[in-house]
Parts: C-alpha cells; sequence; structure tokens
C-alpha cells in the first residue's frame, strides 16, 4: 500500500495582505502535520487573495519569486514539519507574470512551480499563460497541479495521466454562479483518468467574487469521498493508497482503451 494522507484547506484570504495570509497559512501546515498529513494544498491566488480588480492595481506588489521573504517562510515551515506544501500565488519570472504555485517538498526546498494555462476571464489581461503540465514524482507517487479553470479541460488532467498523475489536485477560487461546474468537473476528471482528484476552493470575498468553500474529493471510480462545509474556513484531510490507482490501470480502463490516432482538432 501507498498511503497518502492530503489537507485540503478552504481559506478566507485577506486581500493584499501576504503576511497575515502567509502566517496564517503557516498554521494550517503545522496543523496539517500534527494530524499526519504527507501534502497541504490551498486555494488559487491564496498568498494575496483572488481580487481581479485588486490584481490589476497592485500586481507587482503581489507578485512572489523564490528568493520573497514569504516564500522563504512558507518553504521553511514545510521543512520543520516534513511536509509537502502546495502556495498558490502571482509569481514572477524574468519580469512576467503568472497565476502560479510553489510546490515546497519536505525538506523545505522548491521541488517545482505551476503556472496555469487556461487562463478565466479578466485573468488574461493580468498574466502570461502556462504552457506546461509537470507531473512531480514525490516520495508518495506522482502529483499533478491545476489551477481552477484548467479543470475544465480535460485535456490538462489527461495528460499528466499519460505522464503517470496519480492524484491531481485543483487549487481554485469558485464563486456561486459556477456551483454548477464545480460539481462536475472534478468527478468526471477522476473517471475519465483513473486517479484521484482533489479540489480546494476559497472563501469569503465580495461582490460577484463570494467563493463557497465546499472542498471536493474524488476516488479513481469518480464517487465523492468527501465534500466540505459550506462558506468557512476550514481543513479536511483525506487519505487514499494510491495503488489502488496502479492495480486500477493495469486492469483496463479509459486509458488503455484510448484511441489517439482517431482524435483530431
Amino acid at each position: 500500500m501507498r498511503n497518502v494522507t492530503i489537507a485540503l484547506v478552504q481559506f478566507n484570504s485577506r486581500i493584499g495582505d501576504i503576511e497575515y495570509n502567509v502566517k496564517r497559512g503557516c498554521e494550517f501546515v503545522r496543523q496539517a502535520a500534527e494530524k499526519g498529513a504527507d501534502l497541504v494544498v490551498f486555494p488559487e491566488l491564496f498568498a494575496g487573495g483572488y481580487n481581479t480588480e485588486y490584481v490589476t492595481a497592485h500586481k507587482e506588489e503581489l507578485a512572489l519569486q523564490a528568493s520573497s521573504d514569504v516564500v522563504s517562510d512558507m518553504a521553511k515551515t514545510a521543512g520543520e514539519n516534513g511536509i509537502y506544501v502546495v502556495m498558490p500565488c502571482v509569481i514572477e519570472k524574468d519580469g512576467r507574470y503568472y497565476n502560479g504555485e510553489y510546490l515546497f517538498n519536505r525538506e523545505g526546498e522548491i521541488e517545482g512551480t505551476y503556472s496555469k494555462v487556461h487562463l478565466w476571464d479578466e485573468e488574461a489581461k493580468l498574466f502570461e499563460k502556462g504552457g506546461e503540465y509537470p507531473v512531480f514524482d514525490l516520495d508518495f507517487g506522482k502529483l499533478g497541479l491545476l489551477i481552477c479553470y484548467d479543470a475544465g479541460f480535460p485535456e490538462s488532467v489527461r495528460m499528466m495521466a499519460l505522464k503517470g498523475a496519480e492524484l491531481v489536485l485543483v487549487s481554485s477560487a469558485f464563486c456561486h454562479l459556477h456551483w454548477k461546474r464545480w460539481n462536475t468537473y472534478f468527478g468526471a476528471r477522476a473517471l475519465e483518468n483513473t486517479m484521484y482528484v482533489g479540489a480546494v476552493n476559497a472563501t469569503g470575498g465580495a461582490g460577484e467574487e463570494i467563493w463557497f468553500g465546499s472542498n471536493r474529493f474524488y476516488d479513481i471510480t469518480g464517487d465523492s469521498l468527501m465534500e466540505g462545509n459550506l462558506n468557512i474556513e476550514e481543513m479536511q484531510l483525506v487519505s487514499v493508497d494510491l495503488d489502488q490507482v496502479k492495480k486500477a490501470r493495469a486492469a483496463g480502463c479509459y486509458l488503455t482503451d484510448l484511441r489517439p490516432e482517431t482524435y483530431t482538432y
């Protein structure tokens, strides 16, 4: 068995208050580690909060480089607690800005980054588009990361599955207007690719951008293993056996019956 315990935090970020958000996030990381979690993941743009109007006016202030103090703080917390951490934020690379996330390993080092490929609405005016679907080979198995709207494109998860991903985690900022999508995407992606899929949503917000939380986690058949509460900040833990992915795929599944020679765009 390859058991892994994932902590999903539906977080209420203070818009623009990076120091508070990261400090509060570090508290959740320590709590998750105390409860035996291997990995903790936060919602989309967790560090500065999701508010496109605010990001438009303060993008440079919100952008975090690998050398930023708050990035070092979260990395240090991950290392001190021996836990992987997914930290979504505005990432600045070579003068370009991305809706992305840092992945820290158990030693407190940056294992890698992911940049959102499919930008939603106003995001396309704010950020560069990512262009890769990395799969991270961690000590418990193969992890893929996506952000919000990415999950609406089956190709995103399929690309990661074909690279061996067994678990995909989606950091999100879904508002009530898109409740139906929230209830549709993630179970479908899990079923189609015989993998575990977790979705982490923000809480709080204002105006049309009010996030409802309700984190989700689905098994390899697309069945729900966990649903978080609505409209409150909280953390849930889910434990799964990644060997179930390997066994199911070996026995035959959607991935084994693919007909790529027939797929055209």
